[in-house]
Order: C-alpha cells, then structure tokens, then sequence
C-alpha cells in the first residue's frame, strides 16, 4: 500500500477502516488480528499491533510509545496477522535476543513444539490476544505456561506477570528462569493490562 498520513494524539492513533480497506479482509463480524507499520516524519519507526471487527469503521490503538513520535505520522502498512506470522516473528527475534535456553518454536507433523537448547517439547499455544499496541500468547508446556508479549521486541512472562530470561530443562521438564532470581525489580513485572482484548483461540 501506499504510505499515508494520520494524526495521532495523546498516544492514540485513529484509523478509518474504509480508508485502509480494513473491510476486505475478512467478512463482516469476523475478529482479526492487524499488524500496523507507522513511521514519524523524521523517519522513526514503530510496529503496533490491534484487534479488529470486520466492519467497525474504526480502529484505535495507544501507546505511549505513540506520543514519541509526534503528531503527524505515515502508515507504512496494514496487513492481517495470523498465528503463522506471530510464531515467524517471535523466532526471528527470540534469534537476536540473548535468552536462555536458545528458545525456537516450530511445528511438526501438525504439532506445536518448544526448542529449548535444542531440544522440542510439544507445546500448546492457547490464543492471541492485544493489549497496548502489544500482540500476547500464553503457551503450555510440560507442566509451565508461559505468557509472550511482542511488539518491537519479545518478552516472556509467567502467569503472575514476573519477567522470564528464558527456560531450561530438568528431567526433560521445562522450568522457568525468573529474572527475580537474579535480581528483582519492579520493571521485571509485567504491566497489567485491563482492556485486554481479542483473544482468538488457536
């Protein structure tokens, strides 16, 4: 698509769904997933993630992280997101982020797995859902869960919102390396986040 301009204000951006021929993508009454491209005028980009009704003629999505960018911004691109996609993209950055267990995940023969040091456990991704521009899974595995956050970069989480620096195995058992282990902070809590919303089951 051709980049186009909004505003954007107190950290919300607005976007006309007609305009970016959101209706197209789906039919109407279907909840979708979009990954939205935006970039300030001085170059500065920014990946956003929503929820979206096929057929809303709006869509709102804010972030702080909206209101460094200024007013006035390009939208690169609008596109549907699909589990495939969030599965991609987690690898891809889980690949540049230094987390323990080199984690990797991938599917065989139908199935979900969990690569931690190389080897799988089958796992279980139990829905998508956003939250603050952020795009969130909770995956099973073993005995464990953890909570994924992604947005410019990947973050894991257990179900009480601690910070995770990654995953190993005991007794072939996945077991969670919490960063209050190493050390504890406030920012190593997950922020809450009440108006989470479009869960999609997998």
């Amino acid at each position: 698509m051709v980049a186009m301009e909004v505003s954007a204000k107190d950290g919300i951006l607005d976007l006309y769904a007609p305009k970016f021929r959101l209706n197209e993508l789906g039919p109407p009454g279907e909840t979708i997933f979009l990954k939205v491209v935006v970039e300030s005028t001085g170059k500065r980009g920014l990946i956003l993630f929503a929820s979206y009704v096929i057929g809303s003629r709006h869509i709102q999505i804010a972030t702080k992280k909206l209101a460094d960018l200024g007013a006035t911004l390009n939208v690169i691109s609008v596109s549907r997101y699909s589990e495939d996609d969030f599965l991609t993209d987690v690898n891809d950055l889980l690949s540049r982020q230094k987390m323990q267990g080199n984690l990797n995940l991938f599917r065989n023969d139908g199935g979900l797995f969990l690569s931690i040091d190389g080897v799988g456990v089958p796992a279980k991704l139990e829905g998508l859902y956003t939250a603050a521009a952020r795009i969130y899974a909770v995956i099973h595995c073993g005995g464990s869960e953890v909570r994924i956050a992604m947005g410019e970069m990947v973050e894991l989480f257990d179900l009480q919102r601690r910070k995770l620096v990654g995953l190993r195995l005991a007794d072939g058992q996945p077991v969670l390396l919490r960063s209050f282990q190493h050390r504890e902070k406030d920012q190593d809590r997950e922020p809450e986040h009440p108006a989470e919303n479009g869960m999609v089951g997998s």
